[in-house]
């Protein structure tokens, strides 16, 4: 029976040859942040989305005008169980709603505010438009669970 713990001490050296680690590439982070793109006529900008959307892994995001007000605005979520034990869940995101304001900014909102709570790993994210009202329904995807589903609620 073999531990996890019985593997921390190994050095990269116990596990490739010279030959593997010649043929491979060093490569370095430069953005560990969650951000956007915001194209300045062909220039593009990196945007760092707001500290709430930091705190977890994103996998599913959807940009849509949810107030009408003609600004894009962001839904967002994620998560991930399936990490090495030494380092756990990352599993701070219940979902979140960042309200755009056509120039760049997003402001958060809670989730008790917005309705957009997604627990679990989110996956992806769906919209619908009702046949009969013309309502838009959010369906949200989630890792080894069910579907959630959403409706916008006027306000």
């Amino acid at each position: 029976f073999v531990h996890y713990r019985d593997y921390r001490d190994v050095k990269l050296e116990d596990i490739i040859t010279p030959i593997q680690k010649g043929n491979s590439a060093l490569m370095k982070v430069q953005q560990l942040q969650s951000a956007f793109l915001k194209n300045n006529n062909g220039e593009f900008e990196v945007i760092p989305l707001p500290r709430e959307a930091q705190y977890f892994p994103i996998y599913a995001i959807k940009a849509i005008d949810l107030n009408e007000d003609g600004n894009l605005d962001i839904l967002l979520c994620g998560n991930i169980s399936a990490t090495q034990p030494d380092f756990g869940s990352y599993d701070a995101g219940v979902g979140l709603v960042l309200m755009g304001s056509g120039n760049g900014n997003f402001t958060p909102m809670r989730p008790d505010k917005s309705g957009f709570v997604v627990l679990g790993e989110g996956r992806d994210i769906g919209i619908l438009k009702e046949a009969n009202s013309g309502d838009l329904i959010y369906f949200v995807a989630r890792n080894n669970q069910s579907v959630l589903t959403f409706k916008k609620n006027e306000p």
